[in-house]
């Protein structure tokens, strides 16, 4: 019944193992989804930026891009060729090392993947012990057709010997009685 269903579905550690997967799968999914894309986003943003800076005097009003700015009216802008130049230069790296940054998170995932949603450590002993009795089993089988063979195939042959031998005496005996 459902009470007996409940029960078993408590006890066992593998629903346990899932409700922590999921627990912890939620927030690691959004973090990463969130860091990824903000990566890509501003990569590409300011890896661009010589190729869209001509709208910040023409349509904002501003010099160039701010990257600093406070209430007194101080503020930094990204206004002239150098500065432009190493901000593309800096987008470039954030581009390139986006993917990098994005399979590492991956990583993380595939490990709470494996640890969590795997096999366990005893289903993978009761794997190994399987595969370690089919090739113990094997190799006692092969050894009892070989000493089969060798009993077979020796007793045979000493047979074969034997009624070559009374043949042979029954020859001498018809030929030779005395010897």
């Amino acid at each position: 019944g459902p009470t007996a269903w409940l029960g078993a579905l408590l006890k066992s550690g593998v629903s346990w193992r899932h409700l922590l997967y999921a627990l912890l799968h939620l927030p690691w999914a959004m973090a990463s989804f969130v860091t990824s894309l903000t990566l890509w986003a501003m990569g590409w943003a300011v890896f661009l930026y010589p190729a869209y800076q001509w709208m910040y005097p023409r349509y904002w009003g501003q010099p160039g891009m701010q990257l600093y700015g406070d209430s007194d009216g101080t503020a930094f802008y990204l206004d002239n060729p150098f500065e432009t130049a190493v901000t593309s230069a800096a987008g470039l790296v954030v581009v390139l090392g986006t993917p990098w940054v994005i399979r590492g998170l991956a990583q993380v995932d595939r490990l709470l993947v494996l640890g969590l949603l795997g096999p366990s450590r005893m289903a993978y002993r009761v794997t190994e012990l399987e595969s370690d009795r089919v090739v113990v089993v094997d190799t006692a089988s092969a050894d009892l057709r070989r000493i089969e063979r060798d009993l077979h195939d020796g007793a045979q042959a000493r047979l074969v010997a034997l009624a070559m031998d009374l043949g042979l005496a029954k020859e001498k005996l018809e030929k030779d009685p005395e010897a």
